[in-house]
């Protein structure tokens, strides 16, 4: 059975309508349509009850969406096994949340092949989302996240705890009210923590998606951020940067 087919279903079933899924695959909703309607052949059942309001799994569609993840997972590292580069036994594929350290992932590549030279190895760096897509359908091995997701059939393993501290490059900013405090998205708890303490005050002047970026811009700018303590504990003694005093501490 062609994994594209499966994938498709999932997609579906993920986005809840055909169109969405169309979308998200970058294909038109005709082929996805099609590739729906040859799965039903080939399993000789229907998978969804098209309905007007919505869409639903039919009792088979149910049952094969309990198998489907496992499938794709299969098929992704079937793929792997025989595109693994010349003069290697094996490849490992990682993914990195694109807020990870730069020097994280390329420290430890260089540790992973001085130790293991006969694996190929492929880093990635993107948004948590699409790394946990990409482990869910067996396209990578490993993903390293500040929040993983419970994912059917994996494992979750703490590897440190990362301390969010507020740093700022103006002495004389002590607080997140002030017009030059920035904020960045370190994830879903780390927005929940924070509307906790502050109150829903995230629609600042500047926002980010990556501390190293806002790192920088913050230096450059003279403001502030919540960022990591083990990233900026270099420019805290070089005096680039302070912490705050009186500011919470966040996980």
């Amino acid at each position: 059975m062609d994994t594209e087919l499966v994938r498709t279903f999932l997609e579906i079933v993920s986005r809840g309508s055909f169109s969405h899924a169309a979308a998200r695959l970058n294909i038109a909703q005709p082929t996805v349509s099609a590739r729906i309607k040859i799965l039903e052949e080939r399993l000789g059942k229907p998978l969804f009850y098209r309905r007007m309001s919505k869409l639903e799994l039919t009792p088979a569609g149910e049952r094969f969406l309990r198998g489907a993840p496992a499938f794709i997972q299969s098929g992704e590292r079937l793929k792997r096994l025989t595109n693994v580069p010349v003069g290697h036994s094996e490849q490992l594929s990682i993914g990195g949340e694109a807020n990870l350290p730069e020097h994280y992932l390329g420290q430890w590549a260089w540790r992973f092949r001085q130790e293991h030279p006969q694996t190929a190895l492929q880093v990635i760096r993107d948004r948590a989302e699409f790394l946990s897509e990409q482990v869910s359908c067996g396209a990578l091995d490993i993903a390293i996240m500040h929040l993983p997701p419970m994912l059917a059939g994996t494992r979750r393993e703490l590897i440190f705890e990362e301390t969010l501290v507020m740093v700022a490059a103006d002495l004389t900013l002590s607080t997140v009210e002030d017009p030059r405090f920035v904020y960045v998205d370190w994830g879903e708890q780390f927005n929940q923590d924070f509307k906790l303490h502050f109150g829903d005050i995230r629609k600042t002047a500047v926002e980010f998606d990556a501390g190293p970026v806002a790192l920088h811009y913050v230096m450059s700018s003279g403001g502030a951020a919540y960022g990591r303590l083990r990233t900026a504990n270099k420019f805290i003694e070089s005096g680039a940067l302070h912490l705050v005093p009186g500011m919470p501490r966040f996980s």
